[in-house]
């Protein structure tokens, strides 16, 4: 983002727009976004969702129910695909995990 006039949230909404509206691109690639937590709320998954984009957005615990449930998900169900990384750089060490589950039935109804 070159100025802090506009916020990222709403820089990426009008990404996504252009990107799905853009005539040749649109109606010829599967659209898929990757975004960080700040983009998972509500307005931005149903832009997506009107948009048939796939997306992968990541979660924090600042989501706290939303969290929770996740957590208990995680729980309480084996992943159907994982994989983790482990690295060292500058003295640091890094793990990364991710996990792929089942979509949960029990989300509340404005995160299904």
């Amino acid at each position: 983002m070159f100025n802090r006039s506009e916020s990222e949230i709403a820089v990426a909404k009008r990404l996504v727009q252009s990107v799905t509206t853009a005539p040749t691109l649109a109606q010829s690639l599967p659209l898929g976004f990757n975004l960080d937590a700040l983009h998972l709320q509500v307005g931005t998954l149903n832009l997506l969702e009107s948009r048939h984009c796939s997306y992968v957005i990541a979660l924090k615990a600042n989501q706290k129910q939303l969290y929770q449930r996740t957590q208990r998900l995680v729980q309480q169900q084996a992943p159907l695909a994982q994989a983790s990384h482990r690295e060292t750089q500058r003295g640091r060490q890094t793990q990364r995990s991710i996990g792929v589950y089942p979509f949960y039935d029990n989300l509340p109804k404005r995160w299904a």
